[in-house]
C-alpha cells in the first residue's frame, strides 16, 4: 500500500481494474493507471466510485471495488 503525496492516504492499485483507489473524506474515489502503471495523484484528478452504478456492472467488479472499499476503511481505523 502506496501513501498519496498530496491527500496523505492509503493508495490501493487494482490490476484488474486498472485503476487506484483511496478514501477521501469518507468517499471511495479512483484513478486510471496510464499505460506505463503510473496515475495522476492530484485530488481534482479523483474520480468519486458511485456504488449505484457498480450494481450495474459484472459480479467482479462490484467484488473487487467492495474488497477495495474494505481494505481502505480497515487501513484508517486506528490500533
Amino acid at each position: 500500500m502506496t501513501i498519496s503525496k498530496v491527500s496523505n492516504n492509503p493508495i490501493l492499485r487494482s490490476d484488474e481494474l486498472g485503476c487506484v483507489f483511496t478514501n477521501l473524506d469518507g468517499a471511495l474515489f479512483l484513478s486510471p493507471l496510464f499505460t506505463d502503471d503510473s496515475y495522476d495523484d492530484d485530488e481534482d484528478c479523483w474520480i468519486e466510485v458511485d456504488f449505484l452504478s457498480i450494481l450495474g456492472e459484472e459480479q467482479y467488479i462490484q467484488d473487487e471495488v467492495n474488497r477495495i472499499d474494505r481494505l481502505l476503511v480497515t487501513s484508517k481505523r486506528p490500533l
